[in-house]
């Protein structure tokens, strides 16, 4: 039996797209301003980092945004936004999809509406006062009635008069397309994923078993990064004899290198080595093939302990490493393969937890980076280090580089073996939860799509589970969508 596919716009499943609305003169708005994200995200009375700051919109990042803000000149009165008119073709069933960031207080209320033809409106969500969506995607499924040709989307915000706190809201990335459906089919493989372990041997081994349990059977484990809490012979010992303790199943890992694996006294060529002998590698970079699905994996090639001292910038890639991703990423792009791609640190402002100054400089070469990744949209970007929770809103999301493929590509967090880190009531970063806590991803590997699975080890529960197509050539290359079931 075919299971209805609620879709979030990554890449995309849909081979029945309708609309991709960017914001251009066909929009009609009132009280909506369209902006760079980091103009609004840099708010000016927006210091706090906490999930509703305007500048943890992440789903934002690298598109134009169109904003609704009590705070902003002129406000106060409500505001409508007006997408250009959807053909329907005689469809009975349509998604409306977008990225946003809703704050409400006092009274303010935000509502979702939808025009068919000529006929009234008719709300399709209606938030109130208190109500919160923090870098969440909406995914919304409108009836259509019978004989429709077109329909129009507007966003109604009302703010209260003289609200009692922040009150905004920002939307990007509209679309509409016909529902998907997907066959549940038989997986033809899966991969375990961990990060940060940081010497936190009894988590790795509790993840071990969990993973022998598990169905289907792993072909590989991905490590992702911080595989040891510094990198001295002894703790790559500890490690060592952890995994020959207790073994993946599939014996098969691979892995990529985090900062952690940099911390100490012997210099970087020493500790890089110690990981280099570890992964079984002669460069921090690398690929391999798993479950059918090619993996890469790009690392760092220099960093000063004692300059830097645990802060960043980490990550430092070499023009040669750069031109081995370059020719890999355009050779899997050409055979129409999706790629799995291993890096330790997320780029800024993108999954949970990455909108922190912490995140703000990972790379060196980060629009570098950035601009050859935003041309691939095939690629799926695994990262750790934000050791945040992988139930959040944006565990998994989509990507946009300016200049770059319009459908981004899409990145995962990874969770974290070691603590858990989350914001308190002031934004302030903080460990959550145990000392025991520990989360990881089991990526499900099915003929058209990967099921990203992020879960609470300790507990054996899942927290989401996210569908990414799988790029084939026998398939419409520039179909893009995404599955979220939370």
């Amino acid at each position: 039996m075919n299971s209805p596919l609620h879709r979030e716009a990554l890449l995309s499943l849909s081979r029945d797209p309708l609309a991709s609305i960017a914001f251009d003169a066909e929009w009609t708005r009132s009280g909506w301003d369209l902006l760079p994200p980091d103009e609004w995200m840099r708010h000016p009375g927006d210091g706090s980092n906490g999930l509703l700051a305007r500048k943890a919109f992440t789903r934002g990042a690298g598109a134009t945004i169109a904003v609704a803000d009590a705070e902003r000149p002129g406000s106060g009165r409500p505001a409508v936004l007006t997408a250009p008119d959807v053909r329907l073709d005689g469809r009975r069933t349509a998604v409306l999809e977008f990225d946003e960031h809703l704050r409400l207080a006092g009274n303010a209320e935000a509502l979702v509406e939808v025009a068919f033809d000529d006929r009234d409106p008719v709300v399709v969500r209606h938030d109130r006062a208190g109500a919160a969506r923090g870098s969440s995607h909406a995914a919304i499924t409108i009836d259509v009635p019978a004989g429709v040709f077109a329909m129009t989307v507007r966003w109604s915000f009302l703010p209260a008069p003289d609200p009692a706190g922040t009150c905004f809201w920002a939307v990007a990335e509209v679309e509409v397309h016909a529902e998907a459906w997907c066959e549940p089919g038989t997986p033809r493989g899966a991969i375990d994923v961990v990060s940060d372990i940081q010497g936190d041997l009894d988590d790795l081994a509790d993840s071990v078993r969990f993973f022998e349990r598990c169905e289907p059977a792993s072909d590989a484990l991905l490590m992702v990064g911080d595989l040891v809490a510094h990198g001295t012979a002894q703790n790559w010992a500890d490690l060592r004899a952890a995994c020959d303790r207790h073994p993946h199943p599939s014996g098969r890992r691979f892995a990529a290198l985090g900062n952690h694996e940099l911390y100490g006294p012997d210099g970087h060529a020493a500790m890089s080595a110690r990981f280099l002998e570890f992964a079984g590698r002669d460069t921090v970079w690398g690929e391999t093939e798993i479950a059918g699905l090619p993996v890469l994996a790009i690392g760092s090639e220099a960093y000063d302990y004692r300059a830097l001292n645990g802060a960043g910038p980490f990550v430092a890639m070499s023009a040669r490493q750069f031109a081995w991703l370059r020719s890999r990423l355009e050779h899997w792009a050409a055979v129409g393969s999706t790629v799995l791609l291993l890096s330790h640190h997320p780029l800024p402002c993108s999954v949970a937890g990455s909108h922190l100054p912490f995140s703000a400089d990972d790379y060196l070469e980060q629009a570098e980076l950035e601009a050859l990744l935003g041309a691939h949209p095939n690629v799926v970007m695994l990262s750790g280090h934000t050791h945040w929770d992988l139930g959040s809103e944006d565990a998994v999301i989509r990507r946009r580089v300016p200049g770059g493929d319009p459908r981004g590509f899409a990145i995962v967090s990874t969770g974290a073996l070691e603590l858990m880190y989350g914001l308190d009531d002031d934004g302030v970063e903080v460990v959550t939860g145990q000392q025991d806590e520990h989360q990881a991803v089991r990526l499900v590997v099915f003929d058209d799509r990967i099921r990203v699975e992020g879960w609470d080890v300790k507990r054996r529960r899942m927290l989401r589970s996210t569908d990414l197509p799988i790029a084939l050539a026998a398939r419409d290359a520039s179909a893009s969508a995404v599955a979220d079931r939370a």
